[in-house]
């Protein structure tokens, strides 16, 4: 009983300071964040072909240096417990060697900064920043990163 006028009071209160807890409806902007991604990357071979075995996503932000993630080492591809940058591979299988896109999530604050190489392609490097928005839970921003051979 006591508990149906709490509830009560809190349903009639007019949502000045000291309502905290009551979630839901209230609160500035009116909305619950729920915690996603920043960044939806995609690495592709500029001419079509497959992403390099060699590829590696390297990511500094402001909380600093990801563990660099490198797609013919298992043993680099972290999880959202271990790493800030979380690509789409399937880590009981051996590492993929003809696939046509790579695709990664970054839990980043912008500005972010990416570093992807592979060996005998240009290293591409671009800072990144967040597309604006008003959304409660935005999108992820989306990225995208083409690897081209170097020159013979």
């Amino acid at each position: 009983m006591l508990l149906a006028a709490a509830c009560d009071a809190g349903e009639t209160s007019s949502g000045t300071a000291g309502q905290g807890g009551t979630g839901g409806g209230g609160g500035t902007g009116g909305c619950l964040r729920v915690p996603g991604p920043t960044f939806a990357l995609r690495v592709l071979e500029e001419s079509g072909g497959p992403v390099p075995p060699g590829t590696v996503i390297e990511v500094h932000w402001s909380a600093g240096d990801e563990p660099p993630f490198k797609l013919d080492q298992p043993s680099t591809w972290g999880t959202l417990e271990t790493s800030n940058l979380v690509c789409d591979v399937d880590p009981s299988l051996p590492p993929p060697e003809d696939l046509a896109m790579l695709e990664c999530v970054l839990w980043t604050s912008s500005p972010t900064e990416v570093t992807v190489s592979a060996k005998g392609y240009i290293t591409e490097q671009h800072t990144f920043t967040a597309d604006p928005s008003t959304e409660c839970n935005p999108d992820p921003t989306p990225i995208e990163v083409e690897l081209a051979a170097e020159a013979p």
